[in-house]
């Protein structure tokens, strides 16, 4: 089965909810499963984060919140351009079709 594995704390750095979401991914790739995970910015150097990419976790960087103020919609728009080389989050996931999304709080 084809999982994503989507964290919502973005700039708490790794502890126990960092610590449960790695030994989710670990025991789905011990199941067989493929994983797509994407892994905030501020954990993406951490040891137990590069041991699980090395396992075989297909792990990609959470893309920042995008601002919500109507009045800065042109900004957003050009920012987007500019940032067109990354990913959204949806299209991450589409492109990786996964069969189940986990998202943790």
């Amino acid at each position: 089965m084809r999982i994503a594995v989507i964290p919502t704390i973005r700039d708490y750095p790794w502890g126990a909810p960092g610590h449960c979401m790695g030994e989710l991914v670990r025991k789905l790739l011990e199941a067989g499963h493929e994983v797509l995970w994407f892994v905030a910015p501020v954990d993406w150097e951490n040891a137990e984060v590069a041991k699980l990419r090395e396992s075989g976790a297909n792990a990609v960087l959470l893309p920042g919140p995008p601002v919500n103020y109507a009045r800065f919609r042109r900004v957003r728009k050009w920012l987007a351009a500019l940032r067109s080389s990354e990913k959204s989050l949806a299209e991450a996931i589409n492109q990786f079709g996964p069969d189940h999304i986990q998202h943790l709080p």
